[in-house]
């Protein structure tokens, strides 16, 4: 993770609101990169994406900047903390997804794959 995405993340109160315990401790180990389908639509830092577009679980690609134990299993929760925006939170946070058992077949990461259990089945925006 770039300083700039560290700041970001700071500046928008990510942290704070998604990870409190870890606002001064946090240490990205890579990024992720996010796209959904129809249309082609990539996740950046700070954009908004229309719900129409978001309803199908995207394809998630991990860069580690340091090598992943190929052994380990892994989680991904796909939340929302700030529902219905970032200026009117009144509905608080919404998770769309939870899923673990995500194993990679190179320590540089890749495509989220394999046999995993969705603990919460994907559900986009209203």
């Amino acid at each position: 993770m770039e300083a700039s995405d560290y700041e970001c993340l700071q500046k928008n109160e990510i942290l704070k609101d998604c990870l409190p315990g870890l606002v001064n401790n946090f240490n990205a180990q890579g990024t992720l990169e996010i796209q959904y389908d129809k249309p082609a639509v990539n996740v950046h830092m700070g954009n908004e994406l229309l719900p129409s577009d978001t309803q199908t679980l995207p394809v998630i690609t991990y860069h580690a900047s340091k090598p992943l134990d190929l052994d380990a299993t892994y989680t991904i929760i796909m939340t929302d903390p700030d529902v219905p925006s970032r200026l009117d939170n009144s509905e608080g946070e919404v998770c769309h997804y939870v899923a673990t058992g995500f194993k990679f077949d190179s320590v540089k990461g890749g495509v989220l794959s394999g046999q995993v259990v969705a603990r919460r089945p994907y559900i986009g925006p209203a």
